[in-house]
C-alpha cells in the first residue's frame, strides 16, 4: 500500500513511543498517534494510505540503497511490515512474503535479521534468504529478542515455565534464568 511523508509541526505525542531507531539521515519513532521521521530538524509522519499507523510495537533498520530509506515494523496483530520512504513516498508492504505470522518479536544481531513466531526462529540472511535456525533446547521461538554485544537475548513466557538466555546465533546458548510462569519483559 502506498503513502507519504508529510511534514507536521513538532509532535507533542512522542510521549508513550513504542519503538525508535536511527536510519540513514532519520530517527523514526512509532508512537500511538503515528510513526514518524525526523529529518534534519523536520518531523515527517509516515502514512499509509493517508491514514496514521498507530499500532506498531517494534521497528528494525533494514538499511538504505539508492536513496531509499528501509525499515521493518510489527504491528501489534503479529504482522510484520516493510517501510521505504524515498523522499516523500512511502511504501508499505510484506517484509517476508509467503511466510505466515504472526511474528512475536523481531531483532538484528550483524548482519542477519531474526524473527521469532510462536513456534519457531527464522533468520534472514544479507541476501535475503531465509533460514530456520534451532536454539539449543528450545522448540518455540522466544517472546521478546534484543541484540546487544555480540549476543542476542530472548526470552521465552508461557503459563508453564519463563526463559531468559543469550545466543551468539550460532551454537552458543547460556540460559541465565529459568523459572515459573512470567509476564513478558519490556
Amino acid at each position: 500500500a502506498g503513502g507519504w511523508a508529510q511534514p507536521v509541526p513538532l509532535p507533542a505525542f512522542l510521549r508513550g513511543a513504542r519503538a525508535r531507531i536511527s536510519l540513514g539521515d532519520s530517527a523514526i519513532w512509532a508512537t500511538p498517534g503515528g510513526v514518524f521521521a525526523a529529518v534534519d530538524g523536520a518531523w515527517l509522519r509516515l502514512d499509509r494510505g493517508g491514514a496514521a499507523v498507530t499500532d506498531l510495537t517494534a521497528l528494525l533498520p533494514v538499511g538504505s540503497r539508492d536513496g531509499a530509506l528501509e525499515f521493518w515494523a510489527l504491528q501489534a496483530g503479529g504482522a510484520l511490515l516493510r517501510v521505504v520512504r524515498r523522499g516523500d513516498a512511502v511504501t508499505w508492504s510484506d517484509a517476508l512474503p509467503g511466510v505466515a505470522g504472526p511474528v512475536r518479536a523481531i531483532a538484528r544481531l550483524g548482519d542477519h535479521r531474526y524473527v521469532a513466531r510462536t513456534e519457531d526462529l527464522l533468520r534472514v540472511t544479507p541476501e535475503g534468504a531465509l533460514e530456520r535456525v534451532r536454539v539449543p533446547g528450545k522448540v518455540r521461538g522466544p517472546t521478546v529478542m534484543v541484540a546487544a554485544g555480540p549476543w542476542l537475548w530472548m526470552a521465552w513466557t508461557d503459563e508453564v515455565e519463563a526463559a531468559v538466555a543469550r545466543w551468539d546465533g550460532d551454537a552458543v546458548l547460556e540460559v541465565l534464568g529459568r523459572g515459573g510462569p512470567l509476564r513478558a519483559p519490556r
